[in-house]
């Protein structure tokens, strides 16, 4: 029983790698060329706004939650306003990194 109990967690891990490197590829940086626009600390190099450390080369983990993008944006206090079509908004509470890239982006607002 234990040996299919560890067969099966070790198989849902591999399963859940892929989706977990496609997340962080969606957040990498893009060659300057493609990008549009470019997050403030990200083109200054300062990396320790976001990230563990300052090191452009090995900035390390990212700081989790939106509380990290909201010490800067203050001006969205927890919620951000979202079009939804004609005119109309609603707030989202979800994570920031959920629709803008932290990076750079090839659309307006960072937008993904």
């Amino acid at each position: 029983m234990r040996l299919l109990t560890s067969s099966v967690l070790a198989a849902a891990l591999l399963a859940l790698a892929p989706a977990a490197r496609a997340g962080a590829a969606r957040l990498a940086p893009l060659p300057r060329a493609e990008a549009v626009v470019v997050h403030g600390p990200y083109e200054q190099g300062a990396c320790d706004a976001c990230h563990a450390r300052g090191d452009p080369r090995d900035p390390g983990p990212a700081k989790a939650g939106k509380e990290t993008c909201l010490a800067c944006h203050d001006e969205f206090g927890g919620t951000a306003p979202v079009r939804i079509g004609k005119g109309r908004s609603h707030p989202i509470k979800g994570e920031c990194v959920g629709c803008h890239n932290p990076h750079n982006s090839r659309k307006r607002k960072l937008l993904l």
